[in-house]
Order: structure tokens, then sequence, then C-alpha cells
């Protein structure tokens, strides 16, 4: 176990081995501006900001992890590859600003995604997201910009939040999950190349279509409406 804080601020650390390490608490390598790569191979925990500003970090494996705090890893811009099979927790900023994390990203285990958990991951294409998946923050995937397409096709989630795919501006089609009852203000707004848009429903489940769901979605030429939504709000598409 790796105490709070017990790096913060350790500016020459480059490299360091946890590969026994099962819990790393909240700060505990915040700040450690040169530190290029850590083995986290058994770590099951990481705290809150426990590698907030790690600008150099490059390589990291999370083999294990099962609940990541918020803010992280966030702002570690060399951050290229992530391994999140096991992850069932990922809290709010959690990689927001990773902005060299690239191709794709699988969410195998993933119950819950916070608020700006992915925001500003310019580099991100694809996600994968997991059957048990119950919720995606606000502004979850905001501006993830070479960001495909969304499918969320047996999911369990019911409500997505403000901005959650918000100026995604090379997403091309979304496809929902029988379960959605809402989709959240703004939730795909400028997703200019968004064109296809496919709102699954079981029994009427999907009800709201908040403002601007679906603004300045400028290329949109195919959206199946189910017909017994209830509620499409001001400038929703």
């Amino acid at each position: 176990m790796i105490d709070n804080k017990a790096f913060n601020g350790c500016f020459n650390l480059e490299k360091i081995n946890l590969h026994s390490c099962v819990h790393i608490g909240d700060e505990a390598f915040n700040g450690c501006f040169n530190l290029e790569e850590i083995n986290l191979y058994s770590c099951q925990y990481i705290g809150h900001g426990a590698f907030k500003d790690c600008y150099k970090l490059e390589e990291i494996n999370l083999y294990s992890c099962q609940y990541i705090g918020c803010e992280a890893f966030k702002e570690c811009n060399k951050l290229q590859e992530i391994n999140l099979d096991s992850c069932v927790h990922i809290g709010d900023e959690a990689f927001m600003a990773c902005r060299s994390v690239e191709k794709e990203i699988n969410l195998l285990n993933c119950i819950s995604i916070g608020n700006s958990a992915f925001a500003h991951c310019i580099k991100l294409e694809k996600i994968k997201f997991a059957p048990c998946l119950k919720e995606i923050g606000e502004e979850a995937f905001y501006q993830c910009i070479k960001l495909k397409d969304v499918n969320l096709l047996g999911c369990n989630i019911t409500n997505l939040k403000k901005g959650t795919f918000c100026a995604c501006y090379n997403l091309t089609s979304f496809i929902s999950t029988n379960s959605l009852k809402t989709i959240g203000k703004e939730a795909f707004a400028f997703c200019v190349n968004l064109r296809t848009v496919c709102l699954l429903y079981n029994e009427g489940s999907l009800k709201t279509i908040e403002f601007g769901a679906f603004s300045n979605c400028e290329q949109l030429v195919s959206e199946v409406i189910p017909f017994k939504v209830k509620t499409i709000g001001i400038c929703a598409f």
C-alpha cells in the first residue's frame, strides 16, 4: 500500500516498479513531473489525483485495477495506451486532457464512468462499452474529436447526461440501448459529422430528448424516434 501523498512532488523520480502494490492513495505521485514509467500490474485501487500532472508519464499497466479515483491521471499529456479491462469505476476527470491516448479503450467490466472522465482525449478513436455499464457522467467524452462511433447496445444505461458526447466532431453514428429513458441536454451537440442515430426502445422506454441534444448536427440524415417519446426539447435537433 502507498499512502496518500507518499511521493507527492518528487520532481526527479523517473521510473518505479510497484508490481505487488494493490492500493495507491490520494495524490500519491501528484506532480511527479519527470515520472515516465510505472508498473502497477497488481494494483486494484488508485486514489484521487494519484498521478495528476505527471506530464511525462507514457506507459502504465492497469491490468488488475478496479477503481480509479477522480483526477487520477488528469493532464498526463504523454500517456498513450491504457488497459482498463478490469476497471469497474472511473472517477470524475480521471483521464481528462490525456491528449496522447490513442485508438481504442475497452471498458469490459466498467459499471460507472464519471463526469469529464475522458474529456479532451483528442486522439481517442474507439470505445467498447460493457453490458454492465449503468452510468456515464456529464461531458464524459466531451471533445473527443476523433471518436468515430458510439454503440451502447446491450448496456444498462437509463440516462445520457448533459454534454456526454458533445463536440465529438468526427462521430458519425450513435446506437442507443433498450433501457435508455433520457437523452440529456446537448448530449450530442456540435457532433457536426453525425449522420445516423438509432434510438432503440423496449416498450417505449425512451421518454425524453432534452434541449439541444442533437443541436448543430449538420450532417444528420437518419434518425429513428420511438413513437412513445413524450418530450422533445427546444432545438433538440
